[in-house]
């Protein structure tokens, strides 16, 4: 039984390496799900979905990201003073609450478009589009707006 799943384990671990070392290069297929495996290992603070082609024989990677609303960030910071054992809770400023929400959603796209260069070797451009759902201030409704 051990041999039987030793030489299972093998074979597993030599397609992978064959995946890895010359799928990724040659198959857009291969492409997209060794890159679909890399992007869902990222843990994310926030929700954020993320779909992608992968296009122009793995030259061009088209990023569409759902980014979290401004809603979902913390509204409130505490911090403690270097005396004492206080804790101090604090408002977020609009204006503050704005910088944290654009550093966010840079931060997330640099980190994609870095993900997507180092998962894969063939990818020269990525575009990278991030949209959030926002109330529509005619209808009322939510809608995709495109940050």
């Amino acid at each position: 039984d051990w041999c039987v799943a030793r030489d299972e384990f093998q074979a597993t671990l030599l397609d992978r390496q064959q995946w890895i070392e010359e799928r990724i290069y040659t198959q857009p297929a291969a492409m997209a799900t060794w890159l679909e495996e890399q992007l869902q290992d990222i843990v994310w603070p926030r929700e954020t979905l993320v779909s992608f082609d992968v296009l122009e024989e793995g030259r061009l990677l088209v990023l569409d990201v759902d980014l979290p609303e401004i809603e979902d960030l913390p509204h409130r910071v505490a911090s403690v003073p270097s005396r004492g054992l206080k804790l101090t809770v604090k408002s977020l400023s609009p204006t503050r609450l704005q910088q944290l929400y654009m550093a966010h959603v840079h931060g997330i796209a640099f980190r994609l478009i870095g993900e997507s260069f180092a998962a894969l070797p063939l990818v020269e451009t990525v575009v990278l589009s991030g949209y959030s759902q926002r109330r529509d201030p005619v209808t009322g409704r939510l809608r995709d707006d495109y940050l």
